[in-house]
């Protein structure tokens, strides 16, 4: 077997982020944005993060700590610190 790197590309729009479509499903649904949380690992994840209480995973990329200190080792230790 051959030893393989493999590499991520993630295409997205500059037209939109993840929190822009939190943001369109908040209005569609009538939710207040105090009621969400997020919780997010990579740079796809910034917008997303600051904009709704926002957390990090603790094995983000490095933006993520830049961002916030409120970090979690999976989305059920959020969902329990919420609770």
């Amino acid at each position: 077997m051959h030893n393989r790197k493999y590499y991520l590309v993630e295409i997205i729009s500059i037209k939109t982020d993840k929190g822009k479509a939190i943001e369109k499903i908040l209005k569609i649904e009538n939710i207040s944005d105090n009621d969400v949380y997020s919780i997010g690992d990579g740079a796809n994840d910034v917008e997303m993060i600051l904009k709704y209480n926002g957390y990090g995973m603790k094995n983000s990329e490095e933006i993520i700590y830049k961002i916030t200190n409120k970090l979690c080792n999976n989305v059920a230790e959020l969902i329990e610190k919420l609770n």
